[in-house]
């Protein structure tokens, strides 16, 4: 089944891809741990490709799955992904608008929560600052943010 979701990821269609991203982050929110270890590289590699999407509802969800995929992911695997993901996610939210800002910060949280000691040390002192700037500019109504992580 995760074969025939994930070749659909990468169709021409925005709502096919959307169906198909949903598909993969509802199992992976459904699935214990071994799901994630078992389909992480086709998932992800898909996934990821999805975060560039010039549809917005797509780039959210790809970001949405994400987060239900890491979440089940064991610490091994999730290593494999952390310098990727918080490269990717650096760079989208930067330029992206900020209904999808709110989702890479999930996908931040994500990762922050699934690897807190790497997250303090590795990435903490630069993601910190670019998360600040992408906070100051929006005004306070558009500020429902998730505050998944909390780093100690």
């Amino acid at each position: 089944l995760v074969p025939i979701v994930v070749q659909h990821i990468g169709y021409s269609h925005p709502r096919v891809r959307y169906a198909a991203i949903h598909c993969i982050g509802q199992i992976a929110d459904d699935s214990e741990e071994e799901f994630s270890d078992q389909y992480h590289q086709i998932i992800m590699t898909a996934l990821m490709a999805e975060f560039d999407d010039p549809v917005s509802r797509v780039q959210r969800h790809a970001c949405a799955a994400t987060c239900n995929f890491v979440d089940k992911m064991s610490r091994e695997t999730i290593d494999k992904y952390v310098a990727v993901l918080m490269q990717k996610m650096e760079k989208i939210i930067k330029t992206a608008e900020p209904i999808v800002q709110e989702y890479v910060m999930s996908v931040i949280a994500s990762i922050a929560e699934a690897t807190p000691e790497n997250f303090k040390k590795m990435y903490y002192d630069q993601t910190m600052p670019f998360l600040v700037g992408v906070l100051q500019p929006v005004p306070y109504t558009h500020r429902t943010l998730p505050t998944k992580a909390q780093v100690q």
